[in-house]
């Protein structure tokens, strides 16, 4: 035709008469774009005798249909051929009118009737069927069985698909339906009611291979009527969509696929009816549902025979539904299958939209997906063999939307997350925990936690995947995490590691708090900690070996909580390092971030050498610890708030801050060996040019030094090299010692700033202040005397501080460093020599304890009344005496105070001579101690004294004035020692006193006489150790002897309205030799003795008198005042004063 072959681009062929093409090489190649126009006429083949219909048949294009095209049918009688076709092939094809197959051929005698033709039969073609197209396949012919009462098979023709593509692609806006199957026509009765057959409808569309595209409508042909006994002999209803050999359609959200309905009954039959179509039948292809497909129902006329045609139904299918699948109505008005997979593996993908009506069934091995873009929500209750979904082997979330599950199931879902996110509330919502999990494809996946929720299930990560938890909740997982892909912990809630996990792809928090709870609940890979972030503990006593990544510049947080916890793992990257929770966080890894670190609550430690950051500048709050373990360590710069720790067992580490060092009020605690100028102490090093500024407390812990005398520059404690300043040379305030001073044996350590020369910038422990030469004082020049002129008024002259005494010899020169002395040293030197002089307060003197003997007859007689000769005296007295002891020794002790008690005994039997009996007594009191301690010379304390005596005593005297005096006195001593620096200690001693006392009166006349005395005197005592401060004090005071010479005047007068009056005066000297007193302070190191030679010579006077109150009681007393002679230790007492009152009975 010329249209086709002239040299237009584009050509238009008009109808303008029905056109019957009886040459099937019609137009069998069309060279360019052909628009053929039938407007209201037809173009067709036609039949040809009893031949089959003709094919139209074409190829090439793009060729454009407008009109009506109606295919040949098979010849008109008693025939089986199939009805024609339109062909076309190699091109594209647009319909925009009707195109009809053509029918099969009727019959009157074969068994079968002929098969309709395809309404469009496409190879390679590219078909668009628009919105006013509509395509039809070929009816099947009919069956007349002519009445006939034989049971001979009769069949009426098959309906053919409105379409079928090899290859092509199918873009259908319009209609598309399959051909009506063939009725059996004049169905007989009896046995000729039987095998009687209707052809089955034609499918809408069979596409093979190729992807394809429906917005329209797909509908199968409608099977043809027919009759058989055993079961209905209608055709069955074509299916909307045949998809084939790896085809995929695309329904649109606006486009309908259906399966035929069942035939309804026939005459003689009206309830037994045909077999619904399925709504797409899909074998080895995809199909993906944005619309509506739906199987074919059952008329609702018939009791028997019509079945419901299923939504979909095939094998080896990829199902995609975002819109709906129905089932076909059954016989009893409920929907049938909505979805069969009949074998192979088949995957079901849901994605947002959709839903089913029927049931959606696996064959046990197929997969079931939540997938898609767009965001959704799916009911686990749905799943099971008796629900919705039945037969799914596995579960898989894809795409990168979220999904969410609701509900609950104990089935067996095995959930893979290959993409996207899936949304939990309850752990139920992922079935039974014997299941799994896991995550897989391209490590895109996450889950995502809303609530607290705890599994047990195990993990498997094979691809990476992504645990989501929201603000305020936890997710707990007990099951074991392993496979070789990495896990991501994002959101602001918690994630709970407790088994021993084994996964090796690491693990990166993005946000919120991974809470561990076993050393290896991060399997094997690197922690990565994003800004903000937190890593937990939910118990104690962990070691996480893990390598560390701070990847952000801020502050990811480890908190331990209450426990201890260890890092093994190097901590790596440029983000700042924040430890919170009250526990303890062990660092052992060799880490090497350059953030700060921040310490804000409990302790961080060094679990070895070197293992806190030298890059990090580490801030320390107040109420928190940085503890070095007692390793060395280095740090980029330090801010101490709190406590900074070098204490260890060696003694020996250093903290090296290579930055600046501020001191806020913290505390920096050092352990030292304390003793000489060698010994080893932790030492914090600062390495300049840096300032240290504030102020910082050290406080030292003595290791087992026994304290000694340091010389030199003393115990380095601060170091301060290359340019670093301290305030060692300006303020001297960066630094100060906690008490003000440490204490070991017996010695006082105290801070200096400084080397022992003055200059320098580092610190020192020294327990001796250095040696200066003593510069001898020079008379000023005298100022010429200018012109009188009115004399002002003298301003007073303040008095100048004193300074400690050096020790020079005679010539002016230090021979040794001054020892620093403890503050209890002065107090505990001077404890036996006090003690002694309690005992000799007790003791006394035969007069001083007892009074005189008055006598009852003359006053000249000067002897015992013998009236007395056999009478018991008893008597008690008030005792008081002032203490003032200088000693020599250590410490250079100077003892002023007091002591005051009672004394009571009496006669236990007696006679004209002897007087035997016992005594009890108390003296306690406060004692003031001064010498040389903590670098001074000042007061250091006091003791406390509270002594109780047991005595017997033994008195001879004659009638010559001759008397012997022997006393045996025990005493019990409860002390304690006051400090004003230290805390007080409280002990215990025992005495014993053994005294011998002789005299003679001679007279001088008859009322006065002097009496020569002789007394000697044993001390002995023993004391309980001290534990003090970084000692143990044995003390050890010195037995000995005193020697009292002496010489006593009395007299013996009546006084008028008195009585007799016995007054003396008395002179003597006192000499004491004894051992020193020895003070040995025990450290773990050894031990040192500390000496005091308390031997002294002291005068004495005193005065005092006896008074007879009656016949048998008098009162008697004493006041005296002792002054030191010579001796190591100089013994005073301003005063000596007794009071007693004596019975004879």
């Amino acid at each position: 035709m010329n249209a086709n072959n002239d040299g237009d681009p584009e050509s238009t062929i008009t109808l303008t008469a029905n056109i019957i093409v009886s040459d099937p090489s019609f137009l069998q190649q069309v060279n360019k774009a052909l628009l053929i126009d039938s407007g209201i006429f037809q173009l067709g083949t036609a039949s040809a005798g009893s031949n089959p219909g003709v094919n139209l048949t074409l190829s090439g294009g793009p060729l454009r249909f407008s009109g009506n095209i109606s295919i040949g049918a098979a010849g008109p009688t008693n025939n089986s051929n199939a009805g024609g076709s339109f062909v076309h092939s190699n091109g594209s094809v647009t319909n925009l009118g009707s195109i009809q197959g053509g029918a099969g051929g009727n019959t009157s005698t074969a068994a079968n009737a002929g098969r309709g033709g395809v309404g469009m039969n496409l190879t390679n073609t590219v078909l668009v069927n628009s919105s006013t197209g509509t395509i039809v396949g070929g009816a099947g012919g009919s069956n007349n069985a002519n009445s006939t009462t034989s049971n001979s098979t009769r069949r009426g023709g098959a309906g053919d698909a409105g379409i079928r593509i090899s290859s092509g692609v199918l873009d259908n806006q319009g209609s598309i339906r399959g051909g009506r199957g063939g009725s059996v026509i004049n169905i007989g009765t009896g046995n000729g009611a039987d095998n009687k057959f209707g052809g089955a409808g034609g499918a809408g569309a069979i596409l093979l291979e190729g992807t394809h595209s429906n917005s329209g409508l797909i509908t199968g042909g409608m099977g043809g009527a027919g009759r058989n006994f055993g079961f209905n002999g209608s055709g069955g209803g074509g299916a909307g969509l045949e998809l084939r050999n790896g085809a995929v359609l695309t329904n649109a959200p606006s486009g309908t696929i259906v399966g035929a309905n069942g035939h309804p009954g026939v005459e003689g039959a009206p309830t037994v009816g045909g077999i619904a179509g399925a709504g797409a039948l899909v074998v080895g292809s995809t199909l993906v549902n944005l619309g509506v497909i739906s199987g074919g129902s059952a008329d609702p006329a018939v009791t028997s025979g019509g079945q419901a045609g299923r939504g979909v139904t095939g094998n080896t299918i990829y199902l995609v539904n975002a819109g709906s699948i129905n089932a076909g109505m059954g016989l009893s008005g409920a929907p049938g299958v909505a979805v069969q997979f009949d074998s192979g593996i088949n995957t079901l993908e849901l994605r947002s939209g959709f839903s089913f009506n029927g049931s959606v069934i696996a064959n046990g091995s197929d997969r079931f997906a939540l997938g898609g873009a767009g965001n959704g929500t799916f009911n686990v209750f749905d799943i099971g063999p008796t629900q919705v979904f039945q037969g799914f082997e596995t579960f898989t979330k894809i795409g990168a939307s979220t999904w969410i599950l609701t509900g609950a199931t104990s089935q067996l879902t095995s959930w893979s997350i290959q993409e996207g996110v899936l949304q939990i509330s309850s752990d139920q919502s992922l079935g039974d925990p014997a299941a799994g999990l896991s995550f897989d494809g391209a490590g895109l996946g996450t889950l995502q936690a809303t609530s607290d929720i705890s599994m047990a299930r195990a993990v498997v990560l094979d691809a990476n995947g992504t645990l989501l938890t929201e603000p305020g909740t936890t997710l707990t997982m007990t099951g074991v995490l392993a496979g070789p892909g990495r896990l991501t912990k994002d959101g602001d809630g918690s994630l709970l590691l407790s088994a021993a996990n084994n996964y090796s792809g690491g693990t990166a928090l993005k946000a919120g708090q991974i809470i561990v709870g076993h050393n290896t609940a991060l399997g094997s890979g690197p922690l990565a900690m994003d800004e903000g972030t937190t890593l937990g503990f939910s118990v104690g006593d962990l070691n996480v070996a893990n390598a560390i990544e701070l990847t952000g510049t801020t502050d990811p947080v480890i908190d331990t909580g209450s426990f201890t916890e260890t890092l093994s793992g190097a901590i790596t990257g440029s983000g700042t390092l924040t430890k919170q929770g009250d526990g303890t966080l062990l660092l052992a890894g060799a880490n090497t971030y350059s953030g700060a670190t921040q310490l804000t609550a409990g302790t961080l430690l060094a679990a070895g050498p070197n293992t806190f950051s030298a890059a990090s500048v580490h801030a320390v709050a107040s109420g928190t610890v940085l503890d070095t373990g007692g390793f060395d360590q280095q740090v980029a710069g330090l801010s101490n708030s709190g406590r900074v720790s070098l204490v260890g067992s060696s003694g020996s580490s250093t903290l090296t801050v290579a930055g600046p060092y501020i001191g806020n009020d913290g505390v920096l605690a050092l352990s030292t060996s304390v003793a000489g100028g060698t010994s080893v102490s932790d030492r914090m090093v600062l390495d300049g040019p840096v300032n240290a500024s504030g102020h910082t407390t050290i406080e030292i812990t003595d290791i087992g030094g026994l304290g000694a005398l340091t010389s030199g520059n003393g115990i380095e404690v601060i170091g301060a090299i290359n340019g670093t300043t301290t305030t060692a040379q300006s303020t001297k305030n960066a630094f100060s010692l906690s008490g003000e001073h440490v204490d070991a044996g017996a010695f006082e350590y105290h801070l200096f700033a400084a080397n022992a020369d003055g200059t320098g910038e580092s610190w020192y422990l020294r327990s001796s202040l250095p040696a200066t030469p003593v510069v001898p004082t020079i008379p000023p020049t005298p100022t010429p005397t200018p012109t009188p002129t009115p004399t002002p008024t003298p301003t007073p002259t303040p008095t100048p501080t004193p300074t400690p005494t050096p020790i020079g010899d005679d010539e002016g020169n230090i021979v040794d460093d001054q020892p620093i002395y403890r503050s209890e040293v002065p107090l505990l030197v001077a404890l036996p020599s006090q003690v002694r002089q309690v005992d000799l307060a007790m003791v006394g003197n035969l007069h001083r304890r007892m009074g005189d003997e008055v006598p009852s007859g003359s006053r000249s007689t000067m002897r015992v009344s013998d009236d007395a000769v056999d009478l018991r005296e008893s008597w008690i007295r008030a005792v008081y005496t002032d203490m003032n002891l200088s000693q020599s020794g250590p410490g250079q002790a100077q003892s002023d105070g007091h002591v005051a008690g009672l004394q009571v005994g009496t006669d236990l039997w007696a006679n004209a001579n002897w007087h035997t009996g016992i005594y009890v007594g108390y003296l306690g009191g406060d004692i003031d101690v001064s010498g040389d301690a903590s670098a001074r010379n000042g007061r250091v304390g006091s003791n406390d004294l509270s002594s109780n005596y047991l005595g017997a005593y033994a008195t001879w005297r004659d009638n010559q004035g001759w008397y012997v005096d022997s006393v045996l006195q025990s005493g019990r001593h409860h002390y304690d020692i006051n400090p004003d620096t230290s805390p007080s200690q409280s002990g215990k001693a025992t005495s014993y006193v053994a005294s011998v006392e002789t005299g003679k009166a001679y007279p001088l006349n008859d009322q006065w006489v002097i009496e020569p005395q002789v007394q000697l005197i044993f001390q002995h005592s023993d004391f309980d150790d001290e534990t003090l401060s970084g000692a143990r004090v044995e003390q050890d005071a010195g037995n000995g002897w005193i020697g009292r010479v002496g010489v006593r005047i009395k007299g013996d007068v009546i006084v008028d309205k008195v009585g007799h009056v016995q007054p003396y005066a008395r002179l003597n000297v006192y000499r004491a030799h004894l051992d020193d007193d020895e003070a040995t302070f025990v450290g773990p190191g050894g031990s040192a003795v500390l000496s005091n030679d308390g031997g002294y010579t002291s005068g004495e006077v005193a005065a005092g008198g006896t008074v007879a109150l009656t016949s048998s009681m008098d009162l008697y007393g004493e006041v005296g005042h002792m002054w030191d002679i010579s001796g190591d230790t100089r013994v005073e007492a301003d005063v000596q004063a007794s009071l007693g009152l004596k019975v004879r009975w």
